[in-house]
C-alpha cells in the first residue's frame, strides 16, 4: 500500500485528470479509491457514487461502495451494495466473501453460510471457504457439522 503521501501527491494528479476530461468516468472511481486509502469515506463515497451515476452498470463500483460502508459501519447499506455487485456479475468470487464478511457484522450467521456454501460452489479450491464455514457452524452452535 502506499503511504498517505503518495496518496495525497495522486489526489493532485487525479483531480488534474478530471478538470482537463471530467466525461471520463472511471476518474471518479480512481478518486473514491485514493480517497478511500486516505480514510477520507465519506468524500470517497460521494465520488463512488457520482462514479455509479455515471456508469450504473459497472459490478466493481458497487464493490467499492460497499468496502467504504461497512468501514463507516453502514452495513445494511453495505450490503445492499454488494448485492447489486453480485447481480451484475454473480461468478466474481470475491464478491461473495465481501458479502459475508458484512453477514457476519449484521451478526446474520444463517445467511453468511448460504453465502460461504456459494463461495465454495464457485470455486470449491478456496480453502478459506471451509474454514470461515466451521467458524459459522461453530456460531450457530452446530459443532458436529464443523469438524
Amino acid at each position: 500500500m502506499l503511504g498517505d503521501g503518495r496518496y495525497k501527491d495522486a489526489l493532485v494528479v487525479i483531480d488534474k485528470a478530471i478538470e482537463l476530461n471530467p466525461e471520463k468516468t472511471n476518474y471518479y472511481y480512481i478518486k473514491g479509491d485514493i480517497l478511500f486509502n486516505l480514510r477520507e469515506y465519506k468524500d470517497a463515497l460521494a465520488f463512488i457514487d457520482k462514479f455509479i451515476e455515471l456508469d450504473p452498470k459497472i459490478q466493481l463500483s458497487y464493490s467499492m461502495k460497499s468496502r467504504i460502508l461497512k468501514r463507516m459501519g453502514r452495513y445494511t447499506d453495505a450490503l445492499a451494495a454488494i448485492n447489486k455487485a453480485i447481480e451484475l456479475d454473480p461468478k466474481i468470487i470475491y464478491f461473495y466473501y465481501d458479502k459475508m464478511d458484512i453477514l457476519f457484522n449484521l451478526r446474520r450467521y444463517k445467511d453468511a453460510l448460504v453465502v460461504i456454501d456459494k463461495g465454495i460452489e464457485l470455486d470449491p479450491k478456496i480453502p478459506h471457504f471451509y474454514a470461515i464455514k466451521a467458524h459459522t457452524l461453530a456460531k450457530l452452535g452446530r459443532k458436529e457439522e464443523a469438524c
